[in-house]
Formats: C-alpha cells, structure tokens, sequence
C-alpha cells in the first residue's frame, strides 16, 4: 500500500495500483479541490457521477497495519495470499464513519443543482 516516489523523495499511499494515489480527504483543501471537480462536471451538464472506490475515502489516522480476514478455506480452490485484497479485513481502510461526511457533502452539491434546473443527478445505488 505504500509506494515510494523517486521525484518527491518520500512515500505515498495507495489501496489499489501504485497508479491511483489515495487522496487524502482529511485535509480540507483536498475535498475543497474535489468539490471544484464535481462543480466543474456539474456545469457542463453530466447526470451523475460513479465512485467506484468511495468506501476507502478515508485510512485510521494512525496508520495501523491490517489484519487478515478470517477466510474459510475449501477443501478445492485457491487459497488467498497476502498480495490479494480479499486477504485483509481492511476495518482501518473500508467503510470509515468519516465517509458518510463526504458522501453528505457529494449529495448536497447535486441537490444544489437539482434545485437550479430539477434534474436528478443522485440515484440510490448502482450496478
């Protein structure tokens, strides 16, 4: 999860491919940032937007390591290995309390804009 980057000379954190940096949305200025995306989509006139990943906005501020899953193992079939994401129970990197906040403001914005032209842009969940 943690990858080290060369140009800045220190280490960044990641939940998925060393491509895709966790933001991180306990600073302020980073969910100001985020808000401007979504206002600058919104103008321009998308419906919606989907947020694979919205579960590991946030990380334990104390950055604990993750345990392992209690994973039932069958008699046939692959065991999982600690380079797997299934491996871990991810309780310090998934489904933070903290989310919800975000989630609320996200919701709140395209309220806003459903206000100005009453255009859905919220839809509970996805497939």
């Amino acid at each position: 999860m943690w990858e080290w980057s060369p140009e800045r000379e220190e280490f960044y954190l990641h939940q998925f491919t060393a491509a895709q940096p966790d933001l991180n949305y306990d600073n302020p200025a980073v969910l100001e940032e985020m808000m401007g995306v979504l206002k600058f989509w919104l103008d321009l006139g998308v419906d919606g937007f989907r947020v694979d990943s919205l579960p590991h906005l946030f990380e334990d501020p104390e950055f604990r390591d993750q345990v392992p899953a209690e994973i039932k193992v069958e008699s046939k079939g692959p065991v999982l290995t600690p380079a797997e994401y299934g491996y871990w129970d991810h309780k310090y990197t998934s489904n933070l309390p903290q989310t919800l906040d975000v989630l609320e403001k996200f919701r709140e914005l395209c309220d806003s804009y459903k206000a100005r032209d009453g255009r859905t842009r919220w839809r509970k969940g996805f497939h």
